[in-house]
């Protein structure tokens, strides 16, 4: 991505260390890959692989906020990188992200990842051990210790829903009353809340009221508070659609939730019509054709936006990706109540599919200023001035830019709504991030064959059937027939209930085989986690 930011005076890693910043090898060029073609002289000075690590890493995912901008990532590990007694387990969990950093953008072969994974199992027993002392577990250096631990998932995708465990941890931790730095519960609430929306889980610590005390700009905030408030209600949403009976007080209950999805969407449009100059985004230019096949295009035709910096369009992206969330759980409510009918049919479709196709096109119109992209590839966009990376060139391509992407590409690729040649630009733009920018979970995350809402309505209404076969339900259904005859294995009750289970078990099974498609890298775990089964 080419980031027009104003750069950061100076590099923390150097002056630490107290050397010429041309040692540092971010500084070596406007690519961090020109390290790999660098001519060694015998005799010269060769950085430590550690170093560079720690340079590679910070150039490409610490955002530093200047004066008057919105907010940064990760700038809170700085001061805990520049200590000279620097805390055991942190030290093992930034190493470990700094080398599978180095590792997956650079190129450097098996032995680099084996090194990043042999620190991230050193990072995993120490942190763990520290946290059994409660004094250590409450300090900044132990919760952004478990903070990257999910951010080395995201960058190896080892496990592919891994990192959620890692930040449902660091929730629990932020959760104890630690006196945490701002920019630090930020970081860990916003990857919560994509934890939340991906897997329409709901939290598992009243988070909403943590954000109050959470100090920062309003834009930022209350964009945090809705899109919490949206991943509850759509956790709620999917408990109920499966539990509840089909009857007349509890469609009057699905109807209410509708209403408060509605609701949360108007204060969705109320917050971006209402952001303040920072936040603004503008259109740049208008595509209208491309001139490779769409997986490879690095524009999708259509509107082109801009954002002041890479902080802005992130939370513009969220608050899209939410509406995408509470219109679905609309549409799934809306396919409960008129089941077995076609919920296509409803107005609430009609609604909710616009709703969709909207943020979709915005979604994608925001792309190609992560990416670097320009009208002509000849002038850049109007350059930002609120912030820069903490190390290195501003105008190399970075990694933090595809990490930010990943959620909102994702969101899109599973919908009903995009259009399959949106969907193979997006999975192209996602398979670039892997390979270009080093995060690798954004490719494991085009193998997934999810389709939303669909999908969810098909596993609603199946796991519904499962539970109508409970138990308790073929109590009642055998009190109602006749005497199965003498000597009979079982009642034709109980034949039939056992017939419809398979069937239904045999629906799932082949729904769940759909989801993890034919590419074999998404096991039949993390296929039931995505469908929430």
């Amino acid at each position: 991505m080419t980031f027009y930011g104003r750069a950061f005076q100076g590099c923390p890693m150097c002056k630490t260390r107290k050397v010429k910043e041309s040692l540092c090898v971010p500084y070596l060029g406007k690519s961090s890959t020109n390290m790999v073609n660098q001519q060694i002289i015998p005799g010269s000075i060769t950085t430590p692989l550690e170093t560079r690590a720690s340079c590679h890493f910070l150039s490409n995912y610490v955002l530093i906020p200047n004066k008057g901008s919105s907010a940064g990532f990760l700038e809170f590990i700085l001061p805990l990188v520049q200590q000279n007694d620097t805390i055991t387990h942190f030290k093992y969990a930034f190493d470990a992200c700094a080398l599978a950093s180095l590792s997956t953008r650079v190129g450097a072969g098996k032995d680099l990842e084996k090194l990043a994974l042999a620190q991230y199992t050193r990072a995993l027993a120490a942190v763990s051990m520290a946290l059994k002392d409660p004094g250590v577990a409450k300090l900044d250096a132990s919760l952004a210790a478990v903070f990257l631990l999910g951010l080395f998932e995201h960058i190896t995708a080892k496990h592919i829903m891994a990192w959620g465990m890692h930040i449902e941890g660091a929730v629990r931790l932020a959760g104890t009353g630690g006196d945490n730095q701002s920019s630090l519960r930020i970081a860990v609430q916003m990857q919560m809340i994509t934890f939340m929306l991906s897997t329409g889980t709901a939290p598992s610590v009243d988070v909403l009221n943590w954000a109050d005390g959470t100090a920062g700009d309003d834009c930022t905030l209350q964009c945090m508070k809705l899109s919490i408030r949206a991943a509850d209600l759509g956790a709620k949403i999917s408990r109920l659609l499966i539990r509840l009976p089909r009857t007349s007080e509890n469609v009057d209950s699905i109807q209410g939730l509708i209403r408060q999805c509605k609701d949360l969407d108007r204060e969705f449009t109320k917050w971006a019509s209402n952001l303040s100059e920072h936040f603004q985004r503008k259109t740049a230019t208008w595509v209208f054709e491309v001139p490779l096949e769409y997986a490879k295009a690095e524009a999708f035709p259509g509107r082109m936006d801009v954002y002041q910096d890479l902080w802005a369009s992130y939370m513009w992206n969220m608050m899209r990706c939410s509406r995408i969330i509470l219109a679905s759980k609309v549409i799934r409510s809306a396919a409960w109540i008129c089941c077995p009918m076609n919920y296509r049919t409803t107005p609430e479709f009609a609604l909710a599919s616009a709703t969709c196709t909207e943020m979709i096109a915005d979604i994608i119109a925001s792309i190609p200023y992560h990416l670097g992209w320009s009208a002509n590839n000849e002038e850049p966009f109007a350059q930002a001035t609120s912030s820069g990376f903490a190390c290195g060139n501003n105008d190399a391509q970075k990694s933090l830019a595809g990490f930010f992407l990943t959620s909102p590409l994702a969101c899109v690729q599973g919908q009903d709504f995009t259009t399959d040649s949106q969907r193979a630009w997006v999975q192209g733009r996602l398979e670039y991030i892997a390979k270009e920018l080093g995060v690798r979970y954004a490719g494991t995350l085009t193998k997934l064959n999810l389709r939303i809402p669909s999908m969810l309505i098909r596993r609603d209404r199946l796991v519904a059937d499962l539970c109508r076969l409970s138990p308790d339900f073929e109590m009642s259904l055998m009190a109602k027939t006749t005497t199965p005859a003498e000597n009979s294995p079982e009642s034709a009750s109980e034949e039939i209930i056992a017939v419809q289970k398979r069937i239904v078990q045999c629906r799932i099974a082949r729904l769940v085989e759909e989801v993890m498609g034919a590419s074999g890298q998404v096991n039949e775990a993390s296929a039931r986690g995505w469908l929430q089964i």
